[in-house]
């Protein structure tokens, strides 16, 4: 819904570049992506599509390269369940995140299937 507040292009074209480089892509066509997000920012800023909508049209736009599964590596900033965490170490399909907080009675420490690891936007 913040994103959907923002009625400049310039401030979408940052967003869509931050999310590309996320999730491991490459922006083949600059000048396509800066028309593209023009498009995206309708400027009413009301909420037109989810995050997951915008991520399944990236997929399909000829200058974007990103890959359809993000690929989570050591040190990656992730959400886990709507917690916030650290990736400590990638095995196989097993993720261990080390999460920013935690109640008392929860491990900061868990593993996960690589399926149920989402990479945060890094700042």
């Amino acid at each position: 819904e913040m994103v959907a507040a923002w009625n400049e292009t310039s401030e979408m074209h940052c967003f869509l570049m931050r999310v590309v480089e996320a999730r491991n892509g490459q922006i083949i066509g600059m000048q396509e992506l800066v028309h593209w997000a023009g498009t995206v920012c309708v400027g009413r800023g009301e909420l037109e599509i989810t995050f997951d909508e915008l991520l399944d049209a990236m997929h399909e736009l000829w200058f974007i390269d990103m890959p359809r599964k993000p690929v989570v590596k050591k040190n990656a900033l992730v959400y886990v369940e709507r917690r916030k965490g650290t990736v400590t170490n990638v095995r196989g399909r097993t993720v261990s995140v080390v999460f920013d907080e935690c109640a008392p009675d929860e491990s900061p420490e868990e593993d996960f299937d690589m399926e149920l690891v989402q990479p945060r936007i890094q700042p």
